[in-house]
Order: structure tokens, then sequence, then C-alpha cells
């Protein structure tokens, strides 16, 4: 009974991968988008959750550097498709990655999916840019930085993790699984997607982190950071942005433990924000009515989400 059961789910899922679903386009900004392969593991959270929400993603990479103002003068025409593309696509992610090179460009989109209602998901450095944004335009902070991107900078929102040698980067990074708590549940989108638990556990991959002294001031704006690390509560791993519909930051990376049956979480979110299936998915209390559904009978893929 019960391998019928978990064939019966593949078998839902292959006729959704070849069933002519309405198209959803995500727009991610990152660094290294001449080698898409850099962000498979993003791109299959992000095909996962589509089809849990019965739609093909379709994927446009932009490069990041291309919406920043020095590429109107070199490369007006990258530039102004660059920009079409992301403003017309229904939802941004801004992923992981290092260094300084087009960073601005998404804050730039940051900035823009925040002051747009547009569905927004950061994931590690995405998440760090959308707090020096945030405390950029909505502090007053014009020099708000990273110490990693400007050393020189007067407010590092973002810092290297106290056991973080500058110097010798070799093995320092903080990786693996670790564990979060939630500390605001009950204003927690995340917390609901994740299926209301006390503690999550995901895989990290990061050198710097959300500066401790900055997070009562990003707050009292409406920045939320409503998870934690289980240890010292000082690393802000979950941030959520107060009043709108679904603007989201991890310092983990979620997509390193998507599944085809289990799509992560902070991704799902984003299709349903962008589908505006996040208030149905919530009042289904997480999961289909019935195990049986059709294609047509459902908004969602008919198994149940346990993580």
């Amino acid at each position: 009974m019960e391998s019928s059961f978990f064939f019966a789910q593949w078998q839902n899922l292959t006729l959704r991968q070849e069933s002519p679903l309405p198209e959803i386009h995500i727009a991610l900004v990152g660094k290294y988008t001449r080698l898409q392969d850099s962000y498979l593991s993003v791109s299959k959270a992000i095909q996962h959750a589509a089809l849990y929400c019965k739609r093909k993603a379709r994927l446009h990479y932009i490069q990041a550097d291309l919406l920043e103002e020095t590429a109107r003068d070199i490369d007006p025409v990258k530039f102004h498709d660059s920009w079409q593309t992301m403003c017309s696509s229904q939802a941004l992610i801004v992923p992981g990655g290092f260094g300084q090179r087009g960073t601005e460009g998404m804050i730039t989109a940051i900035n823009w999916a925040r002051t747009h209602d547009m569905p927004f998901l950061g994931v590690c450095l995405g998440m760090q840019l959308a707090a020096v944004e945030f405390a950029r335009n909505k502090l007053g902070l014009a020099d708000a930085n990273s110490s990693e991107l400007q050393p020189e900078s007067s407010n590092h929102i973002i810092i290297e993790m106290p056991e973080f040698n500058p110097v010798t980067k070799g093995g320092t990074m903080r990786l693996g699984k670790r564990r979060t708590i939630f500390t605001n549940k009950e204003d927690s989108v995340l917390w609901k997607l994740y299926g209301k638990p006390d503690v999550i556990d995901e895989r990290h991959r990061h050198r710097y982190e959300i500066n401790p002294e900055y997070v009562t001031k990003l707050e009292s704006e409406g920045m939320q950071f409503v998870g934690c690390d289980i240890d010292t509560h000082q690393r802000m791993e979950i941030m959520e942005l107060k009043g709108h519909y679904y603007f989201v930051g991890c310092q983990y990376h979620p997509e390193y433990l998507t599944r085809p049956l289990k799509p992560s979480p902070p991704y799902l979110g984003l299709i349903l924000a962008a589908t505006h299936k996040l208030s149905s998915y919530f009042a289904q209390g997480n999961r289909t009515h019935s195990p049986s559904n059709s294609l047509q009978s459902s908004d969602f893929i008919s198994w149940p989400l346990e993580f």
C-alpha cells in the first residue's frame, strides 16, 4: 500500500512535468550568470516549487552589473533589456556569491522589488544585500555596506563572523547543516511554510553575517528577523519584511535540501506569492484537500509536505 502511494506521487509529478502548464517568469539577478550551472541547485529548487504549484518555471538569468548605472553608458541596449526582463518578471531571487562585482546592481534590483511589491527571495549574499539596501534607504545610512565589499564604510551592516580569519580563508567558512530557531512565529511567513516548527535544520555556506549591532535599528523600520541560530541567538538566519506580501531572506541555502516531492519552503513561498496562491495555500493547511486530486481539481499537487 505504501509503495503504491509512493509510486502514485511520482506518477503525479511526471504528469505535471509533461503537461502544458502556465509559465511563471522568475528573474535571477546574480554574479555568475554566464555559467548557469553555477545556480543549478537554485534552478532545481525553483522547478520543484513551480511544479508543486502547477506552473512551468521560466528562469531569466540577469547579469547583476548590467543593472548598474555605469552599464547605461557602456552598453545601453543590454542595460535596458536587463531592466525590462527583471521588471516584467513575476518574482525576483538574488542568490549567494562572493566579492564586490555586481553587488550594486543586486542592491538596485532588491530596491525595485521592495518598493514595487515584487515577491523576493534573498539567499545568503542576497539576504545580506537586502539588509544593506534597507539600511541605506529606510535608515538613511548612505554608506551602509558589507565589510567584505567596502571595508572603509562607517556603517557595516554585514560583518565577518567572529571566528573568521580574513587573512587565512581556507577552511574557515560556516558550512553544513545548522539549526535555526524561530523567534517571531506568529508574524512569520516562513514559519508557516515550514509547517510551524520550533526549529529547522538547513545547510550553510558563508563567512559573513548581519551585524547584531544594527538588528534593533533595522527592526524598528519593519525588517523583522524571525529566525536566529540556536547556539548564540546572535546570528540572524531568516529575514522578512513587514507589510510586504513576500519579501524574505535566508542566511542559509534552502536550495541544497530541495526535493522533487518536497520543494524547499522559501522557494515554494516565492512561487506561491508570484502566483497569488500564498493565502489559499495557508487556508488549506499547507496541503491539498485530497490525495487523489486530478490536474484540474486543485491549485497544488496532491501530496502533503512534511519537513
